[in-house]
């Protein structure tokens, strides 16, 4: 028995120390260069003969580094079935160049270290073929496209690397392009800012395992961004990273597959603190944990959207705890089949809707879960909307309001046909509320069904509001005479560009800026619009938006919207989300009611003078256009579009 536990101990220690030490990996970021380098260090000519004087493998005995009076670019290696066994060397770019250029097949690295490489695409090596890594190490490298490594119609293979500080655009760490990646016992960190992924995958299957991602920050989008191909990522660690939106993970197109991992602390300043999933093709997340996570628009840890409701995700063995956002303080889910099995969500807070899960247009199943201490001003544990929802075997107890004297319940359902089975409801003297519900079944249920009301038909109806009194002091007569030529920019007319990212808003941004470009001739005043909450209330996912629309949409649309009672609000009351589409309707003091808008036909008699009469008397126009990105419509060098044909538009702009 004394064996035993001596055994049993011991398994354990050598277990927590295993555990310990993995998490500790490089807690810090790079020392300084001299205390990497060793003095005295060859140069890339030299690297360059020793390569190509071996047979099948090079053995480094000494470091490398770049020299500007010696060295006229990086080392090319074009052989095939070679390996470079790097004892633990330094190869130093001296932020001067890229290392290796690999345009032959099948190249092993082994104990190498790559630092301080800097290039347009590949920081410290680029390869055309297959590559592993074994036990390599990449510090302070620079690219715009994958700082440490970019990977082209090849296999990408890493095995218990370290990436520390990489700078890049897309991919600080890894750019795969076209080419299949597989991530084993790595370590992913940096003190830069990165816009796209540490790992970059486009064209191909991504597979991480046992790795983590630590102490990085994104302006834009996620430390794993997948794109078209198969995304697996298993028994990985994700804590401690900030970004815009989807801090760990974003896919788009793409089947995902996330078991056994943990994501914590993480925050996203808009949408989606750890995923961010687009037009899934499938999505398994199973025996993972999210805690500690924040957004500020939509899901405190996951933001999915399927765009096809016969296209379905599956939640299993899973927890959400301590998630806040807007909306669906752990889960916004749209469009799609959504069944979440042997789960828990605990203590998630939402703003407004969905305390722990917000829901449009899903078929949802929960069962065999629980749902407890999630908080929201209305709607505590789960917003549903449109769709069927079966509830079975679960637990939904002790959702309260944040901070509401109202009645609040639990659950919304809104056009929705309804099942709940064998579960325990009790959130207080409000449960169930539904809206426009075309069937509700309850089953053995622990539920007090005077909690419940089910029956209503609410229809949703606004009274105009005054809106912002503006003072015109351009308010001139419409003049028919200008100038032969003018430029709003000479004027001091011409207003900010903006982004509008990956997301198809255009038909949004047009008008709004048009509106902005108009109001700033008209009353010497700047004013900056939210495009997001007019697309968001005019698409699908909105009671009043399109019944058909997902993201795209016509610029009547938001011309449409300004002219209503919603009217327009400023940007800083519903930020740009590239990612979120729920919003909601805002009793703005700072609301303006659009009350007119020129029009100019391109068919009229007079279009040119109609055009010229338009801008220099309202400001910018909206214009419908065929964007093109190839000949014959579009000049590669001079990126100048021309169509003189009749041909359906595909873009707005201003």
């Amino acid at each position: 028995m004394e064996y035993k536990k001596c055994a049993l101990l011991l398994i354990l220690t050598i277990f927590l120390l295993s555990i310990s030490a993995a998490y500790a990996m490089d807690s810090g970021h790079a020392e300084s260069k001299d205390e990497i380098l060793a003095d005295n260090p060859k140069t890339f000519t030299q690297l360059s003969l020793d390569i190509n004087a071996s047979a099948n493998t090079f053995d480094i005995h000494s470091d490398y580094a770049f020299s500007s009076e010696s060295d006229d670019s990086y080392v090319i290696i074009d052989k095939n079935n070679f390996t470079i066994n790097g004892n633990n060397h330094v190869i130093d770019g001296n932020d001067k160049s890229r290392i290796f250029f690999i345009s032959g097949g099948n190249i092993t690295i082994n104990d190498l270290l790559f630092i301080n490489a800097n290039f347009t695409q590949g920081g410290a090596i680029y390869s055309l073929g297959n590559i592993t890594l074994n036990n390599v190490t990449f510090i302070s490298n620079t690219a715009n496209r994958g700082g440490s490594v970019y990977i082209d119609f090849g296999e990408l293979n890493c095995f218990d690397c370290k990436f520390i500080d990489g700078n890049s655009s897309y991919g600080s760490a890894i750019y795969s392009s076209n080419s299949n990646t597989n991530i084993e016992n790595s370590y992913f960190t940096s003190k830069y800012l990165d816009t796209r992924g540490s790992v970059y995958s486009r064209y191909g299957n991504l597979s991480i395992k046992d790795s983590i991602f630590t102490d990085i920050s994104s302006n834009r989008l996620a430390s794993v961004y997948a794109l078209y191909g198969d995304l697996f990522i298993d028994n990985c660690l994700f804590t401690n990273i900030t970004s815009k939106n989807a801090a760990a993970i974003f896919s788009q197109n793409c089947r995902v597959f996330v078991n056994n991992s943990r994501f914590s602390n993480l925050k996203s300043n808009i949408s989606a603190a750890a995923m961010g999933l687009n037009e899934f093709k499938e999505c398994e997340i199973e025996n993972c944990t999210f805690v500690n996570l924040t957004s500020h628009n939509n899901a405190g840890a996951i933001f999915a959207e399927a765009e096809d409701e016969n296209k379905s995700a599956a939640i299993k063995n899973s927890e959400f705890v301590d998630c806040s956002s807007g909306f669906g303080g752990a889960i916004v889910y749209l469009e799609g089949i959504l069944s979440i099995t042997d789960s828990k969500f605990v203590n998630n807070t939402a703003e407004y809707y969905g305390g722990a899960i917000y829901t449009s247009f899903v078929n949802l199943n929960i069962i065999n879960s629980s749902l407890t201490g999630n908080r929201g001003e209305n709607y505590t544990v789960l917003y549903f909307d449109n769709g069927k929802l079966f509830i079975v075997n679960s637990t939904l107890t002790d959702n309260k309001a944040l901070n509401s004297s109202e009645p609040v319940y639990a659950l919304y359902l809104n056009d929705a046909v309804a099942k709940i089975e064998n579960s325990t409801i009790d959130n207080g003297e409000f449960n169930i509320y539904g809206n426009f519900v075309k069937s509700y079944e309850s089953l053995n249920n622990a539920l007090d069904e005077g909690s419940v009301s089910i029956d209503n038909q609410n229809y949703i109806y606004y009274v105009e509001n005054t809106g912002v009194v503006l003072n015109l002091t351009n308010n001139l007569l419409i003049s028919e005479e200008y100038p032969s030529r003018f430029d709003l920019r000479e004027m001091d007319l011409d207003t900010p560009v903006k982004y509008q990212g990956m997301m198809g808003s255009c038909w949004v941004f047009s008008v709004i800026e048009s509106l902005e470009s108009a109001l700033l001739r008209a009353t010497g005043l700047e004013y900056d619009f939210s495009e997001n909450n007019v697309q968001d209330l005019e698409i699908k996912y909105y009671p009043t938006g399109s019944t058909t629309s997902t993201e795209g949409g016509y610029e009547l649309w938001s011309l449409n919207h300004a002219l209503s009672g919603y009217g327009v609000v400023p940007e800083n009351e519903d930020i740009y989300d590239e990612l979120g589409k729920v919003s909601r309707y805002l009793e703005s003091e700072n609301r303006i009611h659009l009350q007119d808008a020129y029009f100019v036909m391109p068919n009229s008699t007079d279009y040119i003078n109609n055009l010229k009469k338009g801008i220099f008397n309202f400001g910018a126009v909206t214009i419908d256009y065929k964007s093109a990105q190839n000949a014959p419509y579009f000049n590669v060098n001079t990126s100048a579009h021309y169509i003189n044909e009749s041909i359906s538009a595909s873009h707005q702009l201003q």
